[in-house]
């Protein structure tokens, strides 16, 4: 299903608007995507002005999210080609997500993401 796309500033000012709103932070096959969720709308945030939809790591992700302040984050892998199956992508997925924990400087609270991530599926 295609999602309507919004860049980095119609996502802000939506989140602004919308003090219940909240993020998914998805590991797809074909890379990290950033979905936005008002109410029952899920809008597909885009990392840049090409439109494109996928971002370059885990951590530009956490990092935008953390910037937008939003109410609740959730980290999911798609398993629609069973892409959790490979223990070395797992691995990596782990690993990433572990990097934007430890990162000394993050966006926002640490014990709020972890608790994001006790709830997921990458627990």
């Amino acid at each position: 299903m295609e999602r309507e796309k919004i860049g980095r500033s119609k996502a802000r000012a939506l989140v602004a608007e919308n003090k219940d709103a909240g993020a998914v932070i998805l590991c797809e096959d074909t890379g990290w995507t950033i979905r936005l969720v008002i109410g029952e709308s899920e809008l597909c945030v885009t990392p840049n002005d090409s439109g494109q939809t996928t971002w370059q790591s885990v951590d530009d992700c956490l990092t935008f999210v953390g910037e937008l302040g939003v109410d609740s984050i959730d980290l999911q892998v798609d398993q629609s080609d069973d892409i959790g199956a490979d223990p070395e992508y797992d691995d990596w997925i782990r690993k990433e997500v572990q990097l934007a924990i430890d990162d000394p400087a993050p966006p926002f609270r640490p014990r709020k993401l972890k608790n994001v991530l006790q709830r997921s599926k990458l627990s």
